[in-house]
Order: structure tokens, then sequence, then C-alpha cells
């Protein structure tokens, strides 16, 4: 079943890091779904909406370091505009930053959008297991996905998790 996304993140092309090159794999991997990227403008001669192959992506902002920070209440109004528009099924925050509040809000607004959470960090192995032992997972989230990648040294190690 094709899927409506919303996206929030608070960098996108041309501004390229590990989470923004997530998102394009991830997408272009999944074809079949319809997707809508909110994101920060942070340089006026960007434009405000393009199509990046598969990709519907809005830059809401100044053009000025500062749309970091206001992106959790200028997202919320483009989402808005974009919800009435196309009905969104799921609302997807890229990492643990004001991309995850922003996607958050928008489902605690609208209900009955599903969430969804990207989070890419380096931990350490002894240290996950443990938060895990004694603090449980968290009563809100009603599915977790985790996908650790293993080095050679497991001291280090990189910890994908999803939560929907």
């Amino acid at each position: 079943m094709n899927k409506k996304i919303l996206i929030f993140s608070t960098n996108y092309f041309p501004h390229v890091g590990g989470a923004e090159m997530a998102i394009r794999e991830i997408c272009k991997r999944l074809p079949e779904n319809e997707y809508h990227l909110v994101t920060t403008k942070f340089e006026k001669n960007i434009s405000n909406y393009e199509q990046i192959e598969n990709i519907h992506v809005y830059r809401v902002g100044f053009g000025h370091k500062i749309d970091k920070y206001l992106f959790f209440i200028l997202s919320q109004f483009k989402a808005h505009s974009l919800n009435i528009k196309y009905n969104f099924d799921i609302s997807w925050g890229m990492m643990a930053s004001y991309a995850g509040l922003s996607a958050w809000i928008f489902k605690k607004i609208h209900s009955k959008v599903k969430y969804f959470l990207t989070l890419s960090c380096n931990f350490n192995l002894s240290t996950l297991i443990f938060n895990l032992s004694f603090n449980g997972p968290v009563p809100q989230i009603k599915n977790l996905v985790v996908a650790i990648y293993l080095p050679k040294n497991l001291s280090r190690s990189r910890l994908y998790t999803s939560y929907f």
C-alpha cells in the first residue's frame, strides 16, 4: 500500500551529511511511497521548493542560520498546509533534533498520522545494554527497530534506531 510520508529534516541537499544521505537512499529504495520533505532554507539563493529525485523538498525560513532554531515553529505552518492537500499517513523525523520534535508535534496535532523517528548515533555497547536493561522501553513507543553495525572493536558501534 502506498503511503504519503512527510519528512522533517533540519538539513537537506545541497547541504549533505549522513542523515541526508540516509533519507535519500531510503526514499530511493522504497519508490512506491510519496515523499514530501520540510527542511530549513539556510541560504537566501536556494529555492523554496524543488523536487530532488522522488522527494518533494520544501524549504522554510529566511535563508539564515537562525532558520534551524525556528524550524520547529516554521515547519508546522508548512506541514499543516501540505497536509490539507496531501493528507499524510506518516510523520517522519530525522534525528532527535528540531526535526524529530517537529514530526512529533505534527503527529500530536494530527492523531491519525503515525510517528516515525530515525536516530543514528555512536554509542558504547555496554552503556546501551545497561540502559535497556534497567530503564526499559519508553511507554509511548509502540515499536522499536534497532539495527546495530558492529565493527571489529565492539566498544564503539553505530546504532540506527527507528521509533514508530
